[in-house]
């Protein structure tokens, strides 16, 4: 493979760790403070510490190294490599609890720590926890005294195994330590647990159901919601024979939240000696047909799967860069949902999607567990049952939330599946309960779900060739019956800038290899007329996994995108779209190559006109080309036509289709391409403008490819002359005169 450089520019800007403000606002807590500095940490590679008594407060802990928190281990932010150290560590803090935290209780609340982690207090074992996603709570007890000082001690565990949640072969990097913040709470005596939300529609009118449980003598607990600072409901809530108090607060003509308009009510509960402020989304998620639905309304799903990794910090996602991510994602891939997988990411995840109208998948970390282990009384009761319990009761108040996953790729578990999908309905009916199974695996829990969710690797995992994606579908379609489906994963590894092989070749880890199914296999899924209720290509980035980079990405561990993260953006970036579905691209001479076209729009605007264009191409130039008209019909996907081109006898290599939609007067929207292979394997020429050059177009005979903000230019063309112009915001930058050579990545930009 040879690479021409022309111009390249790359800027580094490197991430930091800040404090975070507590993100749990219905935890009722009177204040909260960080604990991130004056950690002392050892590691302890025998496991000697609990017998030689490292948790006393008398312990000599003058070889210890002081850090911060949180982290990987004793790592510094930025400095986290492969492979993560697997054993036990020992973290030591002396805490001061604050002179007017008067009456009330003192907690310390984790956001996370991998994976299981014993805390004591003055040399006393106070409890454990184990599962390492979701947030946990400890009273300190009589001796969190105002003015006290504290030794507070953590033993922490990152070994894994088979009787473990998640197991010891993950399908990602375990880490190590503590992951995520840790806070010092403090706790009025009269408090509120057990909050939880759900709203119903009636009529013009959204319903805010309100349930919780009061502790000590809070009194009468008043309730108001308001928006943009004006009451717009309030109530007092009023005991039920379960203990709990409720109230429905009715908001006449209330503004729901949705991806379109993410609006935040605020909700206030008040009562004597404290009081909770929250934000909630009003709206309501449902499977009613073959639909998803959001306040009544089908909604189509797009988005990625995301793993809670970041180079050089593991599972420490510096804030601000998570905040930028997620606000790129949801401008330029009109991204409205993410699976975070395949565990509880940080809470701060859920309340930028609340903000940002993203709707979550979330799910507890059971990823191929051994069966044996998963459906037993010591699976369920120990690890299992309590981290559904800790995910729900932690998040059930993020309005972003769709559904809460029992699990990933367990395949033959109907024990388990029936138990833990019946639990997690019982702790929250007012959302969905899923599982989500590979392919073809467990067709009978269709009967157990309201929506199915699939890993569809066609062309990875689960076939040889993307086209089999068609017989799973079909196969997934009549198990489902009036079901939606939801394909919670798609997609193949690619080694960014390789770019060996051929679009009709088997070749796989290129990026030729990952752009074919990828793009193919979204197009196909997006345009089937029924059942499919969202897609999400997994995964966003790259990741670790036992060790080594899973080049599963459409970027790589760096965030620089590889060509199917630019093919994606022409598939779905918001607004109308050309989706291209082929026959095949294995073609041979003598054959007729088949592609069909469709309007595509999750929410299409019917009546309005578009026209299009297309052309078939080598490196020698156009050998077939059209064009057409249509009014958009309200109609997710719309069938336009079918391109046929009968291929010559002498036909050889590589070939692109392109199209083009404009709007009714003829001006350029967007375009799309179809690269296929003709007898001979050949690899296409790789043209390449980096995310750094700026936003602009690239201009080939007469036809626009955009060079997106943040993306960049990766298109795949037929080696040969390439002739055009380079455009990079007003001015015009330079000409492209140059011949791409097989296999060649030629780069462009300033």
């Amino acid at each position: 493979m040879r690479i021409v450089l022309l111009v390249l520019v790359s800027l580094l800007v490197a991430p930091v760790l800040v404090a975070l403000e507590f993100p749990l606002p219905d935890r009722c807590y009177r204040a909260t403070e960080e604990l991130a500095e004056g950690w002392l940490f050892r590691f302890d590679p025998s496991d000697v510490g609990a017998e030689s008594g490292w948790e006393l407060a008398e312990h000599d802990r003058s070889e210890w190294t002081g850090i911060s928190l949180p982290r990987v281990w004793d790592r510094e932010p930025g400095t986290v490599a492969m492979p993560i150290r697997s054993g036990v560590g020992w973290f030591a803090r002396q805490v001061v609890v604050p002179a007017d935290w008067q009456g009330g209780s003192v907690l310390l609340h984790f956001l996370g720590v991998q994976f299981a982690c014993d805390v004591w207090v003055n040399g006393e074992w106070v409890a454990s926890q184990t599962g390492g996603y979701a947030p946990f709570a400890l009273e300190l007890g009589a001796a969190a005294t105002p003015g006290a000082e504290l030794s507070v001690v953590l033993r922490v565990d990152n070994r894994l195994c088979r009787e473990t949640v998640p197991g010891r072969m993950g399908g990602w990097q375990p880490g190590g330590g503590v992951t995520r913040e840790v806070y010092l709470c403090h706790r009025p005596d009269a408090w509120l647990r057990d909050i939880a939300t759900a709203t119903r529609l009636d009529g013009d009118a959204a319903v805010l159901s309100l349930a919780a449980k009061a502790v000590g003598a809070a009194g009468s607990v008043r309730a108001r919601l308001l928006a943009d600072g004006e009451a717009v409901a309030e109530g007092v809530l009023v005991g039920a024979e379960d203990g709990r108090l409720l109230l429905d607060l009715r908001v006449p003509s209330a503004r729901l939240w949705s991806p379109d308009d993410p609006f935040l009510h605020q909700l206030e509960l008040r009562w004597d000696g404290g009081d909770c402020v929250m934000p909630i989304g009003l709206r309501t998620f449902a499977a009613q047909g073959r639909d998803l639905v959001l306040n009544g309304r089908p909604l189509w799903l797009q988005g990625f799967g995301i793993h809670e990794e970041w180079a050089g910090f593991g599972p420490c996602v510096p804030h601000a860069e998570r905040a930028k991510e997620l606000a790129f994602l949801r401008e330029a891939y009109g991204l409205n949902s993410i699976r975070p997988g395949h565990y509880p990411n940080h809470p701060e995840l859920y309340r930028l999607c609340d903000q940002l109208g993203i709707v979550v998948f979330t799910e507890i970390p059971a990823w191929q567990i051994p069966g044996k282990f998963l459906q037993s009384d010591l699976g369920w009761e120990t690890q299992l049952r309590p981290q559904l319990d800790a995910m729900i009761d932690q998040y059930r108040n993020f309005s972003s939330i769709v559904a809460w996953g029992v699990g990933n790729e367990n395949g033959g578990a109907m024990t388990y599946h029936h138990r833990a999908l019946t639990h997690v309905r019982e702790k929250d009916p007012s959302r969905l309960a899923i599982l989500v199974l590979a392919s073809w695996h467990g067709m009978e829990t269709y009967q157990l779900l309201q929506m199915g969710a699939r890993n569809f690797h066609y062309g990875w995992y689960h076939s040889k060739i993307v086209y089999t994606v068609r017989d799973g579908l079909a196969r997934n379609r009549a198990a489902a019956g009036d079901k939606p489906i939801w394909v919670a994963e798609q997609g193949a590894h690619a080694i960014r800038d390789r770019v060996d092989g051929a679009f009709n070749s088997r070749q796989r880890g290129s990026e030729v290899y990952q752009e074919q199914v990828v793009r193919f296999g979204f197009q196909y899924l997006a345009t089937a007329p029924e059942h499919v209720a969202g897609i999400s290509p997994w995964s966003w980035a790259d990741f670790h996994r036992n060790g080594r980079i899973e080049p599963h990405g459409i970027t790589d561990l760096n965030r620089e995108p590889k060509a199917v993260a630019y093919s994606l953006r022409h598939l779905m970036a918001p607004g109308e779209r050309l989706l291209l579905t082929e026959r095949s691209s294995f073609c041979q001479p003598g054959e007729t190559f088949v592609a069909d076209v469709f309007a595509f729009a999750g929410k299409p605007e019917a009546g309005v006109g578009y026209r299009y264009r297309w052309v078939i191409r080598n490196g020698q130039g156009a050998v077939s080309s059209g064009d057409g008209v249509y009014e958009r019909q309200a109609q997710r996907s719309q069938r336009l036509t079918r391109i046929r081109w009968d291929i010559p006898a002498d036909a050889s290599g590589h070939y692109d289709l392109w199209i083009e939609l404009q709007d009714a007067q003829g001006a350029w929207l967007r375009t799309n391409t179809l690269p296929f292979g003709v007898a001979a394997e050949q690899s296409p020429a790789l043209l390449v403008v980096p995310p750094s050059a700026g936003a602009g177009s690239l201009v080939i005979d007469g036809w626009t490819f955009p060079v997106y903000p943040g993306t960049g230019l990766r298109l795949f063309i037929s080696p040969g002359p390439v002739r055009g112009e380079l455009r990079l915001g007003a001015a015009l930058q330079h000409p492209v005169d140059l011949s791409a050579a097989s296999g060649e990545i030629v780069r462009l930009g300033q």
